[in-house]
């Protein structure tokens, strides 16, 4: 829009005085009707005839303008969960998570105890607490803490007594690590000893966590196994509140009944967390050859027949589909699946609605191949290899130093593979920053993404990923989805600083179609919905 035209169009507001991330010469930006009307430099601005908020007068800070990050794939009532619960992600030691156990339960005798994020990984004890250990840290109080992978947790005997068939499902193991069904039974179990109101509580928990990181939009990951449809719903009300986008997904196979309720309820797909497999901590990731350190080859869910047809009946209902997959063979098998609907339905039909294969770590030059030809989206998640990559790390214990490189970012991005980024959060944190640094940064040279590329997966990237073409970069026409930042570093060929070691820009300030969702210093505070 021209200075002129912007002036006629009525109410708004302009920001001045920010230099606006890779526009150069640009440090204005002018806001109407919740879309980016204006770009240009601030001395123009005063000729918009809007009122102006000018932003250049923070004691001397450097500051940011840039768009606003997407979480393409998050468990969000279960990461405020976990931010309420017992904080166990940062523990060195099974002793050290007993000690925890125990002065929670002291505080609150009898209650039931939820935690997340735990990691043996690098424990000196090499194992998590047995189910006898948690008993007497427990004392006698029902324990649910689940892996940082979120596919096991560990349970005291009191919780098994609280969750009928328990202890005789698929995965139990009377150690008290549980996986697969009995995971999925126990976790049903949980949600259901919440109220709604601390359900409420945790979402929004979760969600101001995100907004703080300069995320604007979430995309939320239900299934079955990890929460239920009114906890969804209840999810999506209190992010209509807060004024944070949630594209939503529930992770089922497709029946005509559930087609319909989806497409009613205006879900973005049924999949996300639609188990193809497991995950490699756990070692129920489905993987040739086997684990390096286990007999096991982990578990296939589904097979190429069933997700094709799941596919199909969700590209016919105008609906996306889409797997969790994380081992080659769970990779493999949902690429196949993609390419089998292409044959059935058309390759620009499929690509049309952009298939999703979620976490997709474990991927085959050959997968690769099936995913750009049929437009498959690699919804992947930067942390992962940044936590349990390179020499020593999870993934080297798990599967030996002879395996093909892990999350290969730039191998899918050359190859023409849509990306998009996201944390799967409780697994690792709410980031926008953080997530691009990782990308830049994964431990084999050759599968390090560019800052510009790691940026747009992680933000028009994610947005793309749900068919929302109006959304991820500042552009006249898109939506005023912003992020400012102090940055504590000059810019460095236009991008903050992001190598290793080097102090992330703090976000001040996340708006949602011109709205502010979080305002540290009420910079926005004469914006309103």
């Amino acid at each position: 829009m021209t200075v002129e035209s912007v002036a006629s169009t009525g109410a708004g507001f302009v920001l001045t005085g920010v230099p606006l991330l890779q526009r150069p010469g640009a440090d204005a930006l002018a806001v109407i009707g919740g879309r980016i009307a204006w770009l240009g430099p601030s001395e123009r601005a005063g000729s918009l005839g809007l009122p102006v908020r000018h932003l250049g007068d923070q004691a001397g800070e450097r500051l940011l303008l840039a768009p606003a990050f997407v979480d393409a794939h998050a468990h969000v009532l279960l990461t405020g969960r976990g931010l309420a619960g017992l904080q166990i992600g940062r523990k060195e030691s099974a002793a050290e998570l007993l000690g925890a156990l125990a002065q929670t339960v002291a505080a609150r005798p009898g209650a039931l105890v939820h935690g997340q994020g735990w990691d043996h990984t690098h424990w000196p004890e090499g194992r998590p607490p047995t189910m006898a250990e948690l008993d007497r840290a427990a004392a006698g109080a029902p324990v649910f803490l689940t892996r940082v992978e979120m596919h096991s947790a560990l349970v005291s005997s009191a919780l098994v007594d609280r969750v009928p068939g328990l202890a005789d499902a698929d995965g139990f193991d009377p150690g008290g690590w549980i996986n697969r069904d009995a995971f999925a039974l126990a976790s049903q179990s949980i949600a259901g000893m919440f109220t709604d109101d601390q359900r409420r509580e945790q979402v929004a928990l979760a969600l101001g966590q995100a907004a703080r990181n300069g995320i604007g939009s979430v995309q939320e990951m239900s299934a079955p196994h990890i929460n239920t449809l009114a906890e969804l719903e209840l999810t999506r009300q209190v992010a209509a509140g807060l004024g944070v986008r949630l594209p939503a997904w529930w992770g089922e196979l497709a029946t005509p009944e559930l087609l319909d309720w989806a497409r009613a309820e205006g879900l973005v797909g049924l999949g996300g967390d639609l188990n193809l497999d497991g995950a490699i901590g756990s070692r129920t990731a489905c993987v040739t050859g086997g684990y390096h350190d286990h007999g096991s080859s982990g578990f296939l869910y589904l097979d190429t027949e069933t997700a094709t047809r799941h596919i199909v009946d969700c590209t016919a209902a105008g609906l996306q589909a889409g797997f969790h997959c994380i081992g080659d063979t769970g990779v493999t098998t949902a690429a196949h699946a993609v390419a089998a609907a292409a044959d059935q339905l058309g390759v620009d039909r499929i690509r049309a609605m952009r298939p999703r294969l979620e976490h997709a770590e474990m991927t085959s030059d050959r997968a690769i191949a099936l995913m750009a030809r049929n437009g498959a989206v690699a919804s992947m998640q930067p942390m992962f290899e940044a936590w349990w990559g390179g020499p020593g790390g999870l993934y080297e214990q798990r599967l030996g130093v002879d395996r093909e490189p892990m999350n290969r970012f730039a191998s899918l991005h050359r190859a023409g593979v849509p990306l998009a980024f996201g944390s799967d959060t409780p697994v690792t944190p709410f980031s926008g920053w953080e997530v691009v640094s990782a990308a830049g940064q994964h431990w084999v040279a050759g599968e390090r993404l560019p800052v510009a590329e790691a940026f747009a997966a992680t933000t028009v990237g994610g947005h793309r990923a749900v068919r929302q073409a109006d959304r991820g970069l500042l552009e006249v026409g898109q939506a005023a989805d912003l992020a400012l930042w102090v940055l504590p570093e000059p810019l460095v060929d236009g991008w903050p600083e992001l190598s290793a070691y080097a102090p992330l820009p703090t976000c001040l300030a996340t708006l949602v179609d011109g709205v502010p969702v979080f305002d540290e210093r009420g910079l926005f505070a004469e914006v309103s919905r």
